[in-house]
């Protein structure tokens, strides 16, 4: 065999298509034994080099990332009329966004949008209400750095139509503490003990 294995594909030969051939196994040579009529012999070579071929395989390069969800994302919006310089700093745009915007500016924006398609449905906003000009909103949208801690980055191989697994772990300790009381005839003593246990978390990519 140039492609398959042997052991394997001795198994799943279709006997009752070739009764009168008697199949042995090679294991140094990776091949098969035929005795039998002549005619069934070739008929049965023919079969095996029709499914000795090539199997593709597939390359998956994985990125395991670990995410700090409570520093992740940061998205607030301020709505209010007066004097929006004496609230707000200047515009930033990187690595975060902290926009200004007074009541003139929107109402611009609003007339040159005109409409908006929402759901399927055409919202005209060019003829909703005018807001104040001393009215202002802020918007604040910041991306933390740092939360992210890529754990792994491996490659998998595997044959097309198969299975490709991955397993990631990791160990970290926890410290149990235990009071314990000790008690004489003179006096009542508490002692403290740290216990250290190892907890693992497998988490399986298919």
């Amino acid at each position: 065999m140039e492609h398959i294995r042997a052991d394997e594909l001795i198994k799943n030969l279709p006997k009752n298509l070739f009764p009168t051939v008697t199949v042995s196994l090679s294991i140094e040579h990776n091949g098969l034994v035929l005795m039998g009529n002549n005619d069934d012999i070739y008929s049965m070579m023919d079969y095996i080099k029709s499914i000795d071929q090539p199997v593709p395989q597939v390359m998956i390069e994985a990125l395991v990332v670990d995410y700090n969800l409570d520093d992740l994302f940061e998205l607030g919006v301020t709505l209010g009329r007066g004097d929006s310089t004496k609230l707000m700093q200047q515009d930033s745009w990187f690595p975060g966004i902290n926009a200004t915007a007074g009541g003139n500016r929107i109402n611009k924006f609003l007339t040159d949008v005109a409409s908006l398609k929402i759901f399927g449905l055409d919202l005209d906003i060019g003829k909703l209400g005018k807001l104040p000009g001393d009215f202002f909103a802020n918007i604040k949208m910041l991306e933390e750095n740092g939360i992210a801690n890529i754990k792994s980055r491996p490659l998998l191989s595997t044959l097309n139509g198969h299975t490709a697994s991955l397993k990631i772990g990791t160990t970290q300790n926890y410290i149990f503490n235990e009071i314990m009381p000790v008690t004489n005839q003179l006096s009542s003593t508490f002692l403290e003990r740290n216990h250290y246990k190892k907890l693992k978390l497998l988490f399986h990519l298919k």
